[in-house]
C-alpha cells in the first residue's frame, strides 16, 4: 500500500522511493522479461516434448475410413410392422339443403368414412413384440383420432402429413421411447 505524504510548506505530494531515491524500472522490466521467457519455454516444452500427436499417414487414415464403413448407421435392424386395414367413421360434415316441409333453415349432416391400412417402420425389428402388446391401445387411439378428422382434412396432402406425424407421436408415446421412424399408408380411401 502506498502512502502519500503532503509537505505543508510546498504543497507537494511526495512518493515513497527506494533507498537510492529512484523507482527501480529496470527490476520491473527484468521480471516481465523473465516471465515471458518462462512462458515461451513452457509452451515449447509442452508442444514439442509432452504432447505427442501421432503422425498422420495414409495407412492410419485408410484404417479410420475402413472403421467408418464397417460401422452401421444404426446398430439396430430396422423393420416394418403391417396393420390390417381398418374402416372408421369420420367427423360428419354439415351441408345445407333447400327448406323441407316448412323448415326455413334445415341443416343436414353427411357421413364420411375412411379405410386405412398402415405399415409402421420400426427403428429396430426387436420392438415388434412390444408393438404387438400395445396394438389394442393404439387401434383405440387411432379410431378416436380419425373420428375427430373431417373429410377435408383427410383428402388433402397437408392433412395426411399431419395424420402421419400424429400417428408416429402416438405410437412413440405408447411405447415410451422413440421406436417409429416412419408411417406408410398402404390403403387410404376416404368417402
Amino acid at each position: 500500500m502506498t502512502h502519500l505524504n503532503t509537505d505543508k510548506q510546498t504543497n507537494r505530494i511526495t512518493r515513497p522511493l527506494n533507498q537510492s531515491g529512484k523507482i527501480n524500472l529496470a527490476t520491473i522490466l527484468v521480471l516481465l522479461n523473465s516471465l515471458l521467457v518462462l512462458g515461451a519455454l513452457g509452451l515449447f516444452v509442452y508442444t514439442k516434448i509432452l504432447y505427442k500427436r501421432p503422425p498422420i499417414t495414409e495407412e492410419t487414415e485408410r484404417a479410420k475410413l475402413a472403421l467408418l464403413e464397417k460401422a452401421p448407421e444404426f446398430a439396430d435392424a430396422p423393420g416394418i410392422f403391417q396393420f390390417e386395414p381398418i374402416t372408421v367413421n369420420l367427423k360428419p360434415s354439415e351441408i345445407t339443403h333447400l327448406p323441407q316441409e316448412g323448415d326455413t333453415n334445415q341443416l343436414k349432416t353427411k357421413m364420411h368414412f375412411a379405410t386405412i391400412s398402415i405399415a409402421i417402420e420400426l427403428r429396430d425389428i426387436n420392438y415388434k413384440g412390444d408393438l404387438e402388446l400395445i396394438r389394442p391401445y393404439f387401434l383405440d387411439k387411432l379410431i378416436l383420432l380419425l373420428a375427430q378428422k373431417s373429410f377435408n382434412e383427410m383428402t388433402n396432402i397437408q392433412g395426411r402429413y399431419i395424420l402421419k406425424t400424429e400417428i408416429i407421436q402416438m405410437i412413440n408415446q405408447l411405447m415410451k421411447k422413440s421406436v417409429v421412424t416412419n408411417i406408410y399408408f398402404g390403403q387410404f380411401t376416404v368417402q
